[in-house]
């Protein structure tokens, strides 16, 4: 892998650990994508600002579909509101395959269904593919 390529893993990693700092909650998925688009996640950690964030895994030593739910919570108005940053990093022995980056805010009453039904992750298991060429990711440890 090129020195600029792990670089950019490295920051990327620590842009994860900065956003989950300041969240409120931050949750993390992984998904075996070899079980199908019905399978429950193979590991789900949730972290908050009154536990702190230590259990959650940001870095990219793992195989399958990780997802990262960082979220921030207020009101606006009388409603609860939610503010998530979702990143998903599909990696397949310790090479990057896919991955997505987007924002969503909803009604925190709606936020159970937001994590539990993501259509992200089907559609990644559905349709592979690979947007690098074979780059493996650096051992970068989480703190």
């Amino acid at each position: 892998m090129s020195e600029e390529k792990r670089e950019l893993f490295i920051k990327i990693s620590g842009l994860l650990r900065q956003l989950a700092g300041e969240s409120d909650i931050t949750i993390y998925t992984l998904y075996n994508p070899a079980l199908g688009v019905d399978a429950e996640a193979v590991d789900y950690r949730v972290g908050d600002k009154s536990v702190g964030f230590k259990t959650i895994p940001l870095d990219f030593l793992f195989d399958g579909i990780g997802v990262w739910y960082i979220i921030r919570r207020y009101k606006r108005g009388k409603e609860d509101i939610f503010k998530s940053v979702k990143i998903l990093v599909y990696m397949q022995n310790g090479q990057f395959i896919k991955g997505q980056v987007g924002d969503f805010e909803g009604f925190w009453t709606d936020f159970p269904i937001y994590v539990s039904e993501d259509r992200w992750v089907q559609n990644i298991i559905l349709n592979p593919a690979v947007n690098d060429y074979n780059a493996t990711m650096p051992e970068i440890y989480s703190a």
